[in-house]
């Protein structure tokens, strides 16, 4: 049986509806697979992806993302809101070290926003 993520329909609008409902129900895989799957079509949300990471306390993959979309030409401003948004969600996580050169790079990235 293929994984839930290809059973499902391909509409991009569902897409991200069904990864948001994987993920409530924990089923974090397959809430990433339809992701990826929507960002292939909708490549102008990609910071959807790093939301994801940060929810996921995926803290260097989130800052990755946020990077990327800074570097493809996203506001700086669009991009500290998920950043700074990633560092709460991680800072919950004791498992998570988050360190001073991460609240530097969200930091830049503010400064950058003003």
């Amino acid at each position: 049986m293929p994984p839930i993520a290809e059973q499902l329909p391909e509409e991009v609008p569902r897409l991200i509806g069904l990864s948001l409902l994987a993920e409530e129900l924990e089923l974090y895989e397959a809430a990433e697979d339809l992701l990826q799957r929507y960002l292939r079509r909708r490549t102008d949300e990609t910071l959807r992806l790093a939301a994801f990471y940060g929810r996921r306390h995926r803290l260097e993959d989130a800052l990755f993302v946020c990077q990327q979309a800074i570097d493809e030409g996203r506001s700086h401003t669009e991009v500290c809101g998920v950043g700074a948004a990633v560092l709460r969600a991680c800072l919950t996580d004791p498992e998570v070290e988050v360190t001073d050169d991460h609240f530097s790079k969200v930091e830049g990235w503010i400064d950058k926003a003003l």
